[in-house]
């Protein structure tokens, strides 16, 4: 033999490649029988006898020694399966402490399999004479539609899209408001909405206060359709005391109803103590293609819940298994992505892992990758039975979970199927187990049962809940308007509005400040002047500029009082038209790049002008002419005669045309001011106005 051929027949034998592979024999014998070439020999290491030493490496076992049958702290009165490496030895479920087992691995390990190994291992003892052990199955796809069939007459099959009834409705002994709180926030985590749930759940507390008033039958509970009914009739912010709250609910709702179909559709619906439990009757609930996922993680929350507070609040505590809810293809429900929704509280599948061994209720949980498991969960978990894994992120999350050393992960990747490495309390250590084989499930669904239920109503055919809105709507008005007045110091909305916007651009026409705050009607505009000026809020005056009326407004003290600012007297003489004709001049000024100002006093007089322009040593002096013009001729006296060079110029500023051509006919007839009436200048307000926008 050659060198390949003689490395080749010694990597087949130390490894034991020819035991385990019947092409690894036929190299071997032709290797050695010498009909096999250098580069056939050469090409199979560097190829499939590196493959096949890999497959063998994960298959080896790293774990401890197994433990013998008497070293089992004790034997398990569920068995399903036995260690792979000691037959003898079988492992499985104690119907005792904490039944909570996590199962996990990628599709066609074996999940399926040990969980329907479970089941036929419970209805074994159950025929036994012992107490019978209750179990509950969601079934998301199809994989236990049989077991009714298999096991006879006190099994109930239910199905998510046309039978099944889950409604709102308290278990027994729960206070009312304990269940609404929990529901709120449970059905609020799932619809993505955690800040919504006090509008929820005041929704229902007000649904619940008039249902049952004078109700001697069952427990009733608002179904998700009346509480959208209910929350859609009711004003904005009514709930909650924020819009946000109330449309987020309105909108979720919308998607929600469509998807649930007819599942909420109850006023009291699936009670699983009392229609299941205490009659001593397991089902299936039959949940295939349920979207979106969220929907389905709160079917089965509220399932927990109704098993975990309910029990809580009867203090039924036991030392024995009685109801084994199994939940396969859980990944949504347990996922801590999803457990962030809640707010920062614990879901109810995780709070149930943690506190429901005290009431003797255990729970099967069934996942496909185990890395987006929440650790809640996997703290909890007693049993863990791990499969094949699909990457490397899942086979390291599983060796922590187990506690097994670095080296082990690998062979989580070897496993075949059925095989696992389980941690359960018989043994301290975990060990490489293989399940039990169970024939799968290949019944088509037939008929479904109906559970027990109230269907719901509609709103309109509810005169207790119509008047309940109509109360609560006029209250909420009511609270709205009296916390209005409060908030705007007895004003209106809009009232307070202009108010604002007047403190922040003075001298700004009432009409530019109503586009401001959103324009409203004519008839509110006079509403809004009268309450204003009527409790001294503001002085509002007319101005005639031109061909329009141009409504002008100048805050009082009790404005300023309202928006916490201190009094404040606004600069420029005459009335508020002259006030504000000043204050315009002085804005045009400004925005032409000048040193403009009011109340400007002419140098070497006591005389004050209106307005200035001062621009390179020239002072261009403005006199407004609002009212009376008697006292013209003393400011053009004072501007030209008294100051002498000072002024450069003088602009008089009126509203009205035809006052401008008045004013200018006595100035021209003043014999003295003949000198200087090229420096003489007359502009209507138009002017200064159609400069600043307005």
């Amino acid at each position: 033999m050659g060198a390949y051929t003689s490395r080749l027949v010694e990597t087949i034998v130390r490894f034991g490649l020819d035991n385990r592979y019947a092409a690894a024999l036929a190299w071997r014998r032709q290797a050695e029988m010498g009909v096999m070439d250098e580069r056939t020999a050469e090409m199979l290491l560097l190829t499939q006898v590196q493959r096949m030493i890999e497959a063998v490496r994960l298959s080896q076992n790293f774990l401890p020694r197994p433990p013998e049958l008497e070293d089992l702290a004790q034997l398990p009165e569920i068995v399903i399966g036995h260690l792979l490496e000691r037959e003898n030895v079988p492992i499985g479920i104690s119907l005792s402490g904490a039944v909570h087992c996590v199962i996990a691995g990628k599709s066609g390990s074996g999940k399926t399999v040990e969980v329907r190994r479970v089941i036929r291992a419970v209805e074994k003892r159950n025929r036994m004479g012992s107490k019978p052990v209750v179990i509950i199955v969601l079934d998301p796809k199809g994989d236990y539609v049989d077991l009714p069939t298999l096991y006879g007459s006190h099994w109930r099959h239910y199905d998510y899209h046309s039978t099944l009834r889950i409604g709102f409705n308290p278990p027994a002994g729960v206070p009312f408001n304990v269940w609404i709180n929990c529901i709120a926030t449970t059905v609020c985590a799932r619809m993505r909405l955690i800040a919504s749930r006090v509008a929820f759940a005041n929704a229902i507390r007000h649904l619940v206060a008039v249902m049952n008033k004078g109700n001697s039958g069952p427990v009733r509970f608002p179904s998700l359709y009346q509480i959208y009914q209910f929350i859609r009739r009711l004003p904005q912010k009514a709930l909650s005391g924020k819009t946000q709250y109330d449309e987020a609910l309105r909108n979720a709702h919308e998607g929600w109803l469509p998807a649930t179909g007819d599942l909420f559709r109850t006023e009291n619906g699936l009670d699983l103590e009392r229609d299941l439990i205490s009659k001593g009757q397991s089902a299936v609930i039959h949940m295939p293609a349920v979207e979106p996922p969220e929907v389905a993680a709160c079917v089965i929350d509220l399932l927990v819940s109704q098993l975990l507070v309910g029990r809580s609040f009867r203090g039924h505590r036991v030392d024995q298994l009685e109801v084994l809810l199994i939940i396969d293809e859980a990944d949504d429900a347990v996922s801590w992505h999803n457990e962030q929704y809640f707010g920062g509280a614990m879901s109810p599948i995780s709070t149930a892992f943690k506190k429901l061994r005290e009431f003797g209720v255990g729970i099967v949980v069934s996942v496909g990758a185990l890395n987006p498991v929440s650790q809640h969960v996997l703290n909890n978990a007693e049993y863990c039975f791990l499969f094949r894994m699909g990457d490397d992120a899942c086979a390291e999350k599983a060796r922590r979970t187990l506690q097994i050393p670095e080296r082990c992960r690998g062979m989580f990747k070897g496993l075949q199927p059925g095989q696992c490495i389980a941690r359960t309390p018989a043994s301290p250590e975990a060990v490489l187990a293989q399940i039990d084989y169970i024939e799968p499930c290949r019944t088509v669904p037939g008929d479904f049962d109906v559970n027990p239920h109230i269907p719901d109503r509609p709103i309109d055919d509810m005169p207790e809940v119509l008047e309940e809105i109509k109360r609560l709507s006029g209250e909420y008005r009511h609270t709205e308007a009296r916390r209005k007045r409060a908030q705007y110091g007895g004003l209106s909305p809009k009232a307070r509005e202009l108010v604002m916007a007047a403190s922040l651009r003075p001298f700004v026409p009432v009409a530019r400040l109503y586009d401001e705050i959103g324009a409203p009607s004519a008839a509110k505009q006079r509403a809004i002047r009268e309450e204003l000026t009527a409790n001294q809020y503001a002085e509002m005056v007319e101005l005639r500029v031109g061909r329009r009326n141009l409504l002008l407004i100048e805050l009082l003290e009790a404005a300023q009082t309202l928006l916490g600012k201190p009094p404040v007297k606004l600069k420029g003489r005459g009335g508020l038209a002259h006030r504000h004709v000043a204050a315009w001049i002085e804005l045009v000024g400004k925005m032409r790049g000048y040193e403009a100002d009011t109340e400007w006093v002419v140098p070497h007089t006591n005389h004050p002008v209106d307005a200035v322009w001062i621009n390179e040593g020239s002072n261009h002096v403005f006199e407004c002419v609002t009212g009376c013009s008697e006292n013209i001729g003393d400011h053009v006296r004072a501007a030209f005669l008294v100051s002498g060079d000072v002024v450069s110029d003088l602009t008089i500023v009126a509203p009205e045309k035809q006052k401008l051509d008045g004013l200018r006919c006595r100035i021209e007839s003043v014999p003295e001011f003949a000198v200087f009436l090229d420096r003489v200048h007359f502009a209507p307000v138009g002017d200064f106005l159609k400069e600043l926008g307005w």
